[in-house]
C-alpha cells in the first residue's frame, strides 16, 4: 500500500512533484490508501522467489481448512429427476474422472439471491481428450515431449469466481482437463464476486453454497491420479482460494496429497517451501 512513508523514495524527484504528490495522499486521511499489490502467481512465487521481498508475497497466504464434505450438505437431481439432499461426501465418491456437478437451473430463484440453494446432477465434461494431443510447431512439425518431462514453468493459470456462469465453468474444467491430461500442472484460483463481498460473505458461506467450487469436486472431475499439489490457500487481500494440480500419474513420484512430495528435479530451491509450512491457518 501507499502512504506517507513512501515518499522517502522519491528524494530524487522535484520538489514540485512531491508538493502537488502530499495533498493526495492525505486527502481522506489516514483512510486513503492505494493498492499496489500485484496478483499472486503462486507456483512462479514458489520457484523464483529468493529474498525476504519476494517471499513476502507467499506470507500474504494462509492455509485453508475448509469445512468437511461429510458435514456439508447438497440438493442432488439422480437419474431419476428426485431431488434428494444428500452427504456431499458421498456424492464426490461418485464422482468419476471427466464428469462434474452441474449446476440445475431454478426459474424461480434469481441468480443474486444469496440465500438459494443450488441443486447438481452429474454430467460430463464437454470437449475433453480421451488421449494426450501432440503439439504443432512453428514449423508444421507434430511432436509432444515425453510426459515425464519437468520444469518450473510448466503450469496453467486459470481462474474462477464464484459468480461464474455455468458454460464458463465448463470451458475451465475442460481446459484444466486437457491441461492435465498434457502433463501440464494447473494452477486454479477462485476469487469472491464483488456482490458477494459487498454482501460481507465468507468463502465458507461461498462454498457451501456453491460446492462444485471446492477443491474436492474439482479434482475428482480431473485424469485419473490427479492429486493437490500445493494448497488450499487463502488470500484475504484479493479474496481468493487457490491451489495446484498435477497429476500423478504423469510425473510426479510417490504421494503428492500433502503438496510436499518431489522429485530432485522440481524441488523449489530457497525457503519458499519453509514460509508454505509455516503459514497460519484460516
Amino acid at each position: 500500500t501507499v502512504c506517507l512513508r513512501y515518499l522517502e523514495k522519491f528524494q530524487d524527484a522535484p520538489k514540485r512533484m512531491l508538493s502537488s504528490l502530499a495533498p493526495i495522499l492525505q486527502m481522506r486521511g489516514p483512510t486513503f490508501i492505494l493498492p499496489l499489490r500485484r496478483s499472486i502467481h503462486l507456483m512462479h512465487e514458489i520457484y523464483t522467489s529468493r529474498d525476504d521481498i519476494s517471499l513476502g508475497l507467499l506470507r500474504r497466504l494462509s492455509i485453508k481448512e475448509l469445512i468437511s464434505p461429510a458435514d456439508c450438505g447438497i440438493q442432488f437431481e439422480a437419474r431419476t429427476e428426485q431431488v434428494k439432499h444428500l452427504p456431499l461426501s458421498e456424492v464426490l465418491l461418485g464422482l468419476e474422472p471427466g464428469c462434474y456437478l452441474q449446476h440445475v437451473p431454478d426459474p424461480i430463484q434469481g441468480k443474486g439471491d444469496a440465500n438459494r440453494i443450488n441443486t447438481y446432477r452429474m454430467a460430463p465434461i464437454p470437449g475433453i481428450w480421451e488421449d494426450p494431443q501432440p503439439r504443432i510447431t512453428d514449423k508444421s512439425s507434430v511432436y509432444i515431449k515425453p510426459l515425464n518431462y519437468v520444469r518450473a514453468g510448466r503450469t496453467k493459470e486459470l481462474h474462477l469466481t464464484s459468480a461464474t456462469s455455468s458454460s464458463g465453468y465448463e470451458l475451465r474444467l475442460q481446459q484444466s482437463y486437457n491441461h492435465l491430461l498434457c502433463g501440464s500442472r494447473v494452477e486454479l484460483h477462485v476469487h469472491l464476486d464483488k456482490k458477494d463481498v459487498g454482501r460481507q460473505m465468507t468463502i465458507d458461506a461461498v462454498i457451501a453454497r456453491s460446492p462444485h467450487l471446492r477443491p474436492e469436486a474439482i479434482i475428482g472431475a480431473m485424469p485419473k491420479r490427479t492429486v493437490m499439489m500445493y494448497g488450499p490457500f487463502w488470500e484475504s487481500g484479493a479474496q481468493q482460494l487457490m491451489w495446484v494440480m498435477a497429476n500423478e500419474g504423469n510425473w510426479v513420484k510417490g504421494t503428492a496429497v500433502t503438496g510436499w512430495s518431489f522429485t530432485l528435479k522440481q524441488k523449489p530451491k530457497g525457503k519458499a517451501l519453509e514460509v508454505l509450512k509455516n503459514l497460519p491457518r484460516a
